[in-house]
């Protein structure tokens, strides 16, 4: 005896629906052709599955049986289309990094991809450290060498940091500074500012970009990364880079991911990219502004 499995796919719908109407609206096959499909099932193994009322489709002794088989086989069924499908899924490398390394990520990321069918990248931005461990991020970008055991680093060059001003603004803007509080609180540049400017801070703000666009609109100096004021055409750089808060660029990866093919083609072009613009993230590109 061959038994169709779409057949018994509908005999399952009609059993779990207690009818023909509300399997029809599960399965989006009408009443009548499930009604064959149950007709046909029932000729070949020769009895009755269900006993038919007024009140809908109940299941006699037999159905029962074959349903507790069915169920089994469709669950199995499931598991294998889900398994199936997943083949088809492109896998995602996640780089996590602070909001202003992705910024500049998000410029260039076609030089990471570069239109590869198959893989996905996903930037992971944010000012906590994503935890590579446990295996929330494939690559991070961090402004230290990793100190847990299980992390391998990978230094790509340094960062360094400079106070800018609004452009063509007033002498007397240069004596106020711009601060940061919330989560950027215990920044360096946050604290470094506090300790030089305590009391010439006039605004503060909690994120990044908010800190640079208040510098632009002229309330103040900020400290920024050379990289991200440099390529502002509204600011002009008002000091040398300062030395105290001068960072590394490390790609850290986890010890048993970072061999994987997709991983590591992801790390090479990553690291590579850090390295052609090091003197824009060093600030010291030979067209870049001169402090004034």
């Amino acid at each position: 005896m061959k038994i169709d499995w779409n057949n018994i796919r509908l005999f399952v719908a009609v059993a779990e629906a207690g009818g023909l109407t509300g399997a029809s609206t599960k399965t989006g096959i009408s009443p009548a052709t499930l009604g064959r499909h149950i007709n046909a099932l029932e000729e070949l193994v020769g009895n009755p599955l269900f006993r038919r009322s007024p009140r809908g489709y109940q299941l006699t002794e037999l159905g029962e049986d074959l349903l507790a088989h069915a169920q089994n086989v469709s669950k199995s069924m499931s598991a294998l289309q889900s398994w199936s499908e997943q083949l088809n899924v492109k896998p995602t490398v996640r780089i996590s990094a602070g909001p202003w390394t992705s910024s500049f990520l998000a410029q260039h990321m076609h030089q990471l991809w570069q239109e590869e069918p198959n893989f996905k990248i996903e930037l992971v931005t944010g000012i906590e450290r994503v935890d590579i461990g446990h295996r929330h991020a494939e690559i991070g970008i961090r402004n230290a060498r990793p100190q847990e055991q299980w992390l391998a680093g990978r230094k790509v060059g340094i960062v360094n940091y400079a106070l800018y001003g609004k452009a063509g603004s007033p002498e007397k803007i240069r004596s106020r500074f711009i601060g940061a509080n919330g989560p950027l609180t215990n920044a360096r540049s946050a604290l470094w500012m506090n300790e030089h400017y305590s009391t010439q801070i006039v605004v503060h703000a909690s994120d990044s970009l908010s800190i640079r666009e208040l510098a632009a609109a002229g309330l103040g100096q900020a400290m920024l990364p050379c990289f991200i004021g440099d390529d502002d055409p509204r600011l002009v750089r008002t000091s040398t880079a300062i030395d105290d808060l001068q960072t590394e660029h490390w790609l850290v990866m986890h010890h048993e991911e970072r061999h994987r093919p997709i991983i590591r083609k992801v790390a090479d072009r990553l690291a590579n990219l850090l390295q052609n613009h090091q003197d824009r993230f060093a600030g010291t590109k030979k067209d870049g502004p001169e402090p004034v």
